[in-house]
């Protein structure tokens, strides 16, 4: 499973960056070639461009491998007992009505 995001991420990454940085070169135009308002406007724009890009590529990946492996694999529970316990009461109440 680590192979797939390692794959994963790199393969999204150079996407990202290319499209983000764009995005990021248009704001900060509007920064230096715009008035006072463009600039309070465009400020917070890059800072959420950027931090959008961090998490895109760094974050995202890693935590859910992360949250995947912790959780593992769980039983799903049937009536609230785990299936192997279900069945065997079962099979119990099919003896006992016999």
């Amino acid at each position: 499973m680590r192979d797939i995001v390692n794959l994963s991420i790199r393969q999204t990454m150079t996407r990202s960056i290319y499209t983000n940085l764009t995005t990021f070169i248009t704001i900060a135009m509007l920064f230096i070639l715009g008035n006072s308002q463009l600039r309070e406007f465009s400020l917070p724009l890059a800072v959420g461009v950027v931090a959008g890009t961090f998490s895109d590529v760094f974050l995202s990946g890693p935590t859910w491998y992360y949250l995947k492996t912790r959780t593992g694999k769980k039983e799903k529970t049937v009536g609230g007992k785990a299936p192997s316990k279900a069945k065997a009461k079962a099979k119990a109440k099919a003896k006992a009505k016999k």
